[in-house]
């Protein structure tokens, strides 16, 4: 057998993280139907894709090890997305020890923008549109504000 064999073969069967990571994604999509699937492990699934995924061309057991190594199964400071206040959710675009992972939930869960639209963005789209969406709550919010203290001023 050629060098140049022996090489193409070896590299055959070398699966990098990112691979693992479009894998993981696609049958998450299998699972998202709640009659038929699990949509749970849907969403675990597709947390862990993502982690892969921005690994690239590492090898899962080098894309695992340095999450874990940079803290990333930090199960004591597990943040509900979902109740951040707009200032929590201003503080949280301003640390960079937020993953990009992190940040795909923070917008899907408190947002509820589209992970699918997400998932294809770079980390500074993600934050751009985070963003985005925290200063169009805070307008409506001091909207509202304004037309509840009109209406109690003119009821007086």
């Amino acid at each position: 057998m050629t060098k140049q064999r022996a090489l193409k073969k070896k590299r055959a069967r070398t699966i990098s993280a990112g691979d693992v990571g479009r894998f993981l994604k696609h049958f998450a999509a299998t699972l998202k139907d709640p009659q038929t699937g699990n949509p749970a492990m849907s969403d675990a699934l597709l947390n862990l894709s993502t982690i892969l995924i921005d690994a690239k061309l590492a090898t899962v057991e080098t894309a695992t090890t340095k999450f874990v190594d940079q803290g990333g199964f930090d199960f004591d400071d597990d943040i509900d997305f979902g109740d951040l206040s707009t200032e929590a959710v201003q503080k949280a675009l301003t640390n960079s020890e937020l993953s990009r992972a992190q940040l795909v939930i923070l917008g899907v869960e408190r947002f509820g923008i589209a992970r699918s639209r997400l998932d294809k963005l770079p980390r500074d789209e993600i934050v751009r549109l985070i963003t985005a969406a925290s200063q169009h709550e805070e307008s409506l919010d001091l909207i509202s504000e304004e037309a509840r203290r009109g209406g109690q001023a003119r009821s007086s």
